[in-house]
């Protein structure tokens, strides 16, 4: 008995110390998986407030890891932020955006946001940023990247969102596209202010400090040691418009302000086109007008726009006079030349330029700002609705009586009895004054046997 007994409680032991050692074995793998969930990254996702497709379809792609290649969900932030991305979009104005996060492996190289089979612009580098603001624009799905800090609010992360840099420029680098390298920035500084790049593109307008000047190269991001080619530096003052001449000084490029509209310039504005002096008729007051060939491209109280009231960042303006041949844009001034904006921006994008104005007649203008108009809406920011046509004045024709109508016999109309030239036969006639109000057979109807009665 106290052989079995030892027996027994030996076996015990060697089952206390199995069961303990498939615990810690346990414990050691959820530790090893907490330690690799812990690994990861953070990527926020922007997207524009007017994007329609699903909300709840968007994800994150990632590759390039120890994770190897999958998607990642988005959690929305609650948060909008203003963000503008870049020249090319929107006069480089800031849009709304909607926040989200995603978190993939730490060790990721690659990214890029997608809902359902839409892919936004090009990949995202982890090396590089960790923010992608994801929109549409002219049927296009593109991608803007940047870098916000983390445990910081996305709410401006970008470097160049305009209302850090305080003057508006519009740049015009046409003549000098082919002697340069293939990507332009500008350099700009100021007191009190690190400089920094800033992207630009052919022509456009580009926010600024008080100083800059414009560089070439043929890499991206650009880097002082690989400049191909540059402009003398720039104070910016009286104009809000620079060309870049194919014109050198020590090696760099000249440059030339334009501070009136003149007809042998193309860039913005150019013939017939607003000119970047706001008129000296312009209100001090800072507002959107409708501005075009119909009333010498000025910005005066007849042709300002009132906020709608029944939509939140909209404007109107009733009973604007259009022809076919009529053109126009919307301006916001304050009567300094620095602070115009224009909708849409460039050289091109004159409403009624490509057959936007089908009829002459009164139209009812929208505008938006933000560009968020729709499909229907010209560049996104202006919708104009015809409400009534001119119409021919009917002094002498018989639609309703009238005193030359021939509603009751008078002395050239006609009369109760037949006249001696309408044949007996019954049938249907027209008469006008251009037959002296005569049933002739010249104007006989006759049955159409394609359609009954």
């Amino acid at each position: 008995m106290k052989k079995l007994l030892s027996v027994l409680l030996a076996l015990c032991m060697v089952i206390s110390m199995v069961t303990v050692a498939a615990v810690s074995v346990g414990a050691a793998e959820v530790g090893a998986g907490a330690a690799t969930g812990a690994s990861a990254r953070t990527i926020y996702v922007g997207v524009i407030d007017y994007l329609n497709l699903n909300a709840n379809n968007y994800q994150v792609h990632y590759w390039g890891g120890s994770d190897g290649e999958k998607d990642a969900a988005l959690t929305a932030t609650g948060k909008t932020v203003q963000q503008a991305v870049g020249s090319a979009y929107w006069s480089n104005q800031p849009q709304p955006f909607n926040m989200y996060t995603a978190s993939i492996p730490a060790d990721a190289t690659g990214y890029k946001v997608h809902n359902g089979n839409t892919w936004f612009g090009a990949d995202g580098n982890t090396a590089q940023n960790n923010t992608a603001y994801v929109f549409e624009y002219s049927g296009n799905y593109n991608a803007y990247y940047t870098t916000t800090q983390e445990q910081e609010e996305p709410t401006q992360p970008a470097t160049d969102a305009p209302e850090q840099r305080p003057y508006t420029m519009y740049v015009d680098l046409t003549d000098v596209l082919s002697e340069g390298g293939s990507n332009w920035y500008a350099w700009t500084w100021q007191d009190g202010k690190e400089g920094e790049w800033v992207n630009i593109e052919k022509f456009g307008y580009v926010s600024v400090y008080k100083n800059v000047l414009f560089a070439s190269f043929n890499v991206t991001p650009p880097n002082w040691s690989n400049v191909v080619s540059q402009t003398v530096d720039v104070v910016v003052e009286d104009g809000n418009t620079l060309y870049v001449l194919n014109e050198k000084e020590n090696n760099k490029f000249k440059v030339k302000w334009k501070t009136e509209p003149t007809t042998d310039e193309p860039s913005q504005p150019a013939t017939d086109e607003p000119g970047t002096e706001p008129a000296t008729d312009e209100p001090a007051e800072g507002a959107y007008y409708i501005v075009g060939n119909m009333n010498d491209w000025k910005a005066t109280d007849e042709y300002k726009l009132t906020a709608n009231e029944a939509a939140e960042g909209e404007y109107m303006f009733f009973g604007l006079e259009l022809t076919k041949t009529s053109e126009f844009k919307v301006v916001y001034t304050t009567g300094d030349p620095d602070t115009a904006v224009w909708y849409p921006a460039g050289n091109a994008g004159n409403y009624g330029a490509n057959g936007e104005i089908t009829a002459d007649g009164t139209y009812d203008v929208y505008f938006r700002p933000d560009g968020q108009g729709g499909e229907d809406w010209f560049n996104g920011v202006i919708y104009a609705a015809l409400v009534e046509q001119p119409t021919e004045p009917a002094t002498d024709e018989p639609s309703e009586p009238a005193t030359d109508e021939p509603s009751e016999p008078a002395t050239d109309e006609p009369g109760t009895e037949p006249a001696t030239d309408v044949p007996a036969e019954g049938a249907y006639y027209i008469v006008g004054n251009m037959n002296d109000w005569k049933a002739t057979d010249e104007y006989k109807l006759t049955a159409n046997e394609a359609a009954e009665g």
